[in-house]
């Protein structure tokens, strides 16, 4: 543990940010500043905060401003999965201390292990270790839905930002380029790796 004390969200908060999320009408929606992806930010006057996910793994869609201190986050799908997609991997820059209220509002389980006790991790600037971090969490089902049935839910919660890039993700990122430096360590003499097809005999 990082010792950080953990603030479950009070009942009635939750009630009413559930709440929140049902009564929004879709045009209302529409109107909210976009704060990414950044060609879409037509307004002078938003907050000192910039998100970005153009790297390995990044899949921000959208970022809408619900609030003085809210953000409603959706979420590109995973890359050739039709299933359930949690992963999140995104950049947040601000130029002072900022608490903010992230409400990511595009998952399709309706339980979540965010709701025993797990949280995002966070790397801050020039930092190299992630650690786990946020508070007031909820996850519960919000107003959007996939075809007539099936509902998404809404992921909560409150981060404190510090100055400069902070790199949040749902769980500790091991991605593609990861896998090819660690095999590019551990193989130092250069030579290939000999690529086999599972479940096809060699030939």
């Amino acid at each position: 543990s990082d010792g950080t004390r953990i603030l479950p969200c009070s009942r009635a908060k939750q009630r009413e940010e559930f709440r929140q999320h049902l009564i929004l009408d879709a045009a209302t929606v529409a109107a909210r500043p976009v704060l990414y992806p950044a060609e879409e930010c037509s307004q002078e006057d938003l907050p000192a905060i910039s998100f970005c996910s153009d790297f390995e793994g990044g899949n921000l869609r959208r970022v809408r401003l619900a609030g003085a201190d809210t953000v409603e986050v959706l979420l590109c799908g995973d890359t050739n999965r039709a299933a359930y997609s949690q992963w999140f991997f995104f950049d947040v820059v601000v130029e002072e201390p900022l608490e903010i209220r992230f409400q990511i509002v595009t998952f399709r389980k309706q339980k979540s292990t965010f709701r025993e006790g797990q949280r995002v991790v966070l790397q801050l600037d020039g930092d190299t270790l992630w650690r786990r971090a946020g508070f007031n969490y909820f996850y519960a089902p919000n107003r959007f839905r996939m075809g007539c049935q099936q509902c998404y839910s809404t992921l909560a919660f409150t981060l404190k930002l510090q100055p400069g890039r902070n790199r949040v993700a749902y769980f500790y990122p091991y991605l593609f380029g990861d896998l090819l430096a660690d095999i590019s360590t551990f193989r130092t003499a250069g030579d290939v790796l000999e690529v086999m097809e599972f479940g096809r005999p060699k030939r």
